[in-house]
């Protein structure tokens, strides 16, 4: 079980983060370090669990390392947290924008960056060229839906 459990849950995140690092795409990397972090704290807390509760350890002498466990836990989930509430602001975003109709001008394939001012990359669907002006004007009327200041990246695609 041992066996099993470090092949399918350690292994992958461990080469996942190994290409982050030979990528430089720290992002990559960490994200995959912590997915790692998230596997081995469940896996020792698991198998602490495990373990006492079948009698092969005292709860007296477990203490100190469930406690241990524990605090690996809380720590991991932390930037589980924060990514968590990152991926809901983001996809909260993206859901608000996404197919919706500015100046007779269609929102698709819409992507986000967070950040401050957010960036807005999208794909305006319309029936002849924008001017910037109408391009400022989707742009405003995207920050009046977001009720945010964004940094617009529009791609035009002309639908005939």
């Amino acid at each position: 079980m041992a066996g099993v459990a470090i092949a399918v849950a350690l292994v992958p995140p461990l080469a996942v983060a190994g290409l982050g690092i030979g990528w430089f795409d720290w992002a990559v990397f960490w994200g995959a370090f912590l997915l790692f972090l998230t596997n081995l704290a469940g896996i020792v807390l698991a198998a602490a669990l495990t373990f006492m509760v079948l009698g092969f350890s005292p709860f007296k002498l477990a203490r100190r390392g469930l406690v241990v466990s524990l605090i690996i836990v809380v720590l991991v989930s932390i930037p589980l947290v924060n990514s968590f509430v990152r991926m809901v602001d983001e996809h909260a975003v993206t859901s608000s924008l996404e197919g919706q109709v500015f100046h007779g001008t269609r929102l698709e394939d819409v992507r986000i960056q967070l950040g401050s001012p957010l960036l807005v990359s999208v794909r305006l669907l319309a029936k002849e060229p924008l001017s910037l002006v109408e391009v400022d004007l989707i742009k405003d009327e995207v920050e009046q839906t977001l009720q945010r200041p964004v940094r617009l990246e529009a791609f035009l695609v002309l639908v005939r």
